[in-house]
């Protein structure tokens, strides 16, 4: 069935679990602006080939595995999959598994936006499991490193205790949880905010945080 929607809505991640949990085999075709985006071929659920191109002038800027890494970083794409047709396959030219490309994609997203997810976090920030994720654990294979702050990160409740916990480099469990949280397994607690004032006694009311 074809449909169709945006990366800020489903992120290319998780079409990319539900494809492989589904084994499905079709074209997504990215459309980041008017003249600009990419082409994800599956087949039987895994990355078979992609492709970042102008449209205007059809001339492709990154092909191959290069192009689905890029893909990967892009957030504020439009998406339309179209289902293969009867006998209808693809060559394949990536070898690479889904797994691979995806932490390698948000690898580099990290690096280029580190800033802007790293200043919304320090070493006392809160943090929380979220309840159900998308599949994530069952689809992706984990680094030793990763799977201990994932671990640590269910327990502790600040960062700082998963340093601890951890005895691993502050910046290298800054990364690990920037990618977690891209992953939604992971979120920041939000902070309790304090009631607003009000001068009459009977309208004050005890605040309690909401998980």
């Amino acid at each position: 069935m074809a449909f169709k929607g945006s990366l800020i809505d489903m992120s290319l991640v998780d079409l990319i679990q539900a494809f492989g949990m589904s084994a499905k085999t079709g074209r997504l075709m990215l459309e980041k602006s008017n003249n600009f985006g990419g082409i994800l071929w599956i087949l039987n659920g895994t990355i078979a080939n992609a492709a970042t191109m102008d449209f205007s002038t059809r001339t492709p800027q990154y092909t191959g595995e290069a192009a689905a890494i890029e893909m990967l970083q892009w957030e504020d794409a439009n998406f339309r999959y179209l289902p293969a047709g009867p006998n209808e396959s693809y060559q394949r030219t990536i070898t690479r598994s889904n797994e691979w490309l995806i932490l390698e994609g948000l690898r580099r997203r990290d690096e280029q936006e580190g800033t802007r997810i790293y200043s919304q976090i320090s070493m006392d920030t809160r943090l929380r499991m979220v309840t159900n994720p998308y599949g994530a654990t069952k689809t992706l294979n984990w680094t030793y490193t990763e799977m201990q702050v994932l671990k640590h990160s269910a327990k502790a409740e600040t960062i700082r205790q998963v340093v601890e916990a951890t005895n691993y480099p502050e910046s290298e469990v800054f990364a690990i949880i920037g990618r977690l949280m891209a992953l939604r397994l992971i979120e920041l607690e939000p902070e309790e905010q304090a009631p607003e004032e009000d001068y009459s006694m009977e309208m004050i009311t005890p605040f309690v945080a909401v998980e």
